[in-house]
């Protein structure tokens, strides 16, 4: 398990899914080399500290699961290069250690499935209320955004690959679209062994 990007590290938890090797080496399509954003590029306006801590006590929903590609189509230039922002930003504010922002991409749902049992109002107060304590920049983590599919219904989903000191891991995000953006309604993640071979 990795404990970096993502909510995983907020809350000392990944979330591993039970999937078949051949469910992570199909081709991969590149949509860009990987970046390592800086800081200063996580500007989303952040989440409330209330608007997270609401969501202890509320039941865990079961873990989130890979949707069927069945119907699905490759990405346009414009939702792929949605999704590629979301994956940017976002690691941008894990970079920042600015988690109330890095939460902002997420859905509550895709925040409950990985909050652990008997983790308190408090714990959280404690944890967010923290001032941001951006990584160091040889600790930075980056990114690259593989295989953006449409699927039917227009849910949109994507391989977002993480780099950091600690090798190259592979998340298989599901998004949709809200406003003038996308938010992650899920994000499975996986050991660096099931990582897509653009990976390497």
């Amino acid at each position: 398990m990795r404990p970096t990007h993502c909510l995983a590290v907020v809350f000392a938890v990944c979330l591993l899914a039970g999937l078949s090797r051949g469910a992570l080496t199909q081709e991969a399509t590149p949509a860009g080399d990987f970046v390592t954003p800086d800081p200063s590029e996580c500007r989303i306006e952040p989440r409330t500290i209330e608007s997270v801590i609401v969501l202890t006590g509320t039941p865990v929903p079961a873990p989130p699961a890979i949707p069927s590609m069945e119907g699905g189509e490759p990405a346009g230039a414009d939702v792929a290069a949605g999704v590629t922002a979301v994956a940017r930003e976002s690691v941008a504010c894990f970079n920042a250690g600015d988690f109330l922002r890095q939460f902002a991409f997420y859905t509550d749902a895709a925040i409950l499935a990985i909050m652990p049992p008997g983790l308190t109002a408090e714990d959280l107060t404690d944890f967010l209320g923290a001032p941001p304590q951006p990584l160091p920049e040889e600790g930075r983590e980056s990114v690259a955004v593989r295989d953006v599919m449409v699927l039917p219904g227009g849910r949109v989903t994507a391989y977002f690959l993480m780099r950091n000191p600690e090798g190259t891991f592979t998340t298989f995000v599901t998004l949709e679209e809200r406003g003038d953006g996308y938010v992650i309604t899920s994000d499975i993640d996986f050991a660096a062994e099931f990582t897509t071979p653009a990976a390497a």
